[in-house]
């Protein structure tokens, strides 16, 4: 099966993950894909301390992710790819990986981004980014669990810079 969801959530894994995609689409495995917390012994000990038992864990780099989804490693899975932000799903998709839809979470609110999704706030480079995966032809929905209504983000992100 392979990747089942490809997910922005800047938290990577909490509550919605584990108890509600996981068990609504069956994943067994989750793959972190961060280069931050690849390289962060002890994000990597929290975040595998926060999964279900029986399920698999991956923490990646972008780059191990290449080569790991390249190769055909997650294909007798039922993965999620988790990413914290929609730059990380870009550099992963110009290094060859192809993706056809990613489902946004959330991405909190900081200083210099605007919100536009109750969950979702974006700066200039998140907007940039997903531009430039809508280019890719990548589908952008925001949802924050499967049993809420999906929202195409492009159409948000095209009314909210038309407004500026």
């Amino acid at each position: 099966m392979g990747m089942v969801l490809i997910r922005i959530d800047d938290r990577l894994i909490h509550g919605q993950i584990v108890e509600n995609w996981m068990k609504f689409l069956k994943i067994n495995h989750l793959i972190v894909v961060n280069d931050f917390v690849a390289s962060d012994q002890m994000q990597k000990v929290l975040f595998s301390m926060a999964v279900p038992e029986h399920t698999k864990i991956s923490i990646l780099t972008i780059a191990e992710a290449k080569e790991a989804i390249l190769n055909g490693h997650f294909e007798g899975d039922r993965a999620m790819l988790l990413f914290a932000s929609p730059q990380d799903v870009l550099n992963l998709i110009n290094k060859g990986v192809r993706i056809k839809e990613v489902n946004v979470g959330g991405i909190h609110y900081s200083p210099g981004k605007k919100q536009i999704l109750k969950a979702i706030s974006v700066s200039k480079e998140d907007i940039q980014a997903f531009q430039e995966l809508d280019r890719f032809g990548v589908h952008l929905e925001a949802r924050m669990v499967p049993d809420d209504e999906k929202i195409d983000i492009m159409e948000i992100i095209k009314r909210e810079t038309k407004q500026e």
